[in-house]
């Protein structure tokens, strides 16, 4: 099974508006090739905000909106808070290959 790739949401509207590739819905497919992905909303976390640990042990962690709204998770712009602790996030997606 291929692993799973993240696609931060800035850089893939360059890659639609530079026509590499095609959303249509949640179906990501790569221009001139047969490749689909299913992408499924993601944030990428960067860092705690206001504390230089990690008290969730999270950092670097590649987390569905999904999960994060089921955890009570407060998302807005690059940021999210889970309880008291604010994290920098990338929002994006997740994209899971659906052929070979």
């Amino acid at each position: 099974m291929n692993k799973p790739l993240f696609i931060a949401q800035d850089s893939l509207e360059a890659l639609i508006a530079q026509g590499k590739v095609q959303l249509d819905g949640f179906k990501l497919s790569l221009t001139g090739t047969a490749t689909t992905y299913r992408v499924d909303p993601a944030a990428k976390v960067i860092s705690c905000e206001g504390n230089s640990g990690d008290p969730l042990s999270i950092n670097g962690k590649i987390i569905p909106l999904q999960v994060l709204n089921e955890k009570g998770a407060v998302i807005y712009l690059n940021s999210i808070t889970i309880g008291v602790h604010s994290y920098l996030i990338d929002q994006g997606y997740i994209c899971y290959k659906t052929n070979q």
